[in-house]
């Protein structure tokens, strides 16, 4: 007959032990990584948010001051950095800095627009490209220490369009 050896179950050894313990703490720590990657990844999606609704928000602004008159626009120094100053009551354009929430910057600047003889949108290049007074196009600029955020747009002289 075959007998099977007696094993001593009184007790865990120290090899169990040490297992055990590292198992709980790679676990802990991948956990805990895990967690920290997530804060920092949704900070930053957030601080992406937001600096996109600043740049929205500082084109319907100046579309805004467009409406109201085309030489608040066309009045602008081209590749000049300019600054929205809003108060209470009123919306201006100015070379003060602009901070919101203490932590974003938010700029823009106007360049000309050319257009070819048939009225299309060309490059300062291309020949025959002449300067069209009626139209600027627009650079906002939203950053903060980590990134800018930028969003760019042709404005028009809404009058001088005939529909």
């Amino acid at each position: 007959m075959l007998k099977l050896p007696k094993f001593n179950l009184r007790g865990t050894t120290l090899v169990e032990v040490l297992v055990s313990v590292s198992i709980v703490a790679i676990v802990s720590i991948f956990v805990g990584v895990t967690v920290y990657q997530f804060s920092v990844v949704r900070n930053n999606i957030l601080d992406d948010t937001k600096k996109l609704y600043l740049a929205e928000e500082a084109y319907e602004t100046i579309r805004f001051l467009r409406d109201v008159d085309w030489s608040n626009i066309s009045g602008l120094t081209n590749n000049t950095r300019y600054y929205l100053q809003v108060s209470t009551t009123t919306v201006a354009i100015g070379g003060t800095s602009e901070l919101i929430e203490d932590r974003f910057n938010r700029n823009f600047l106007v360049q000309p627009v050319y257009r070819n003889a048939s009225g299309n949108i060309v490059a300062s290049t291309t020949s025959g490209a002449s300067v069209d007074t009626d139209a600027k196009h627009l650079f906002i600029y939203v950053g903060d220490s980590k990134s800018t955020t930028t969003m760019q747009a042709i404005l028009v002289n809404l009058p001088s369009w005939k529909f």
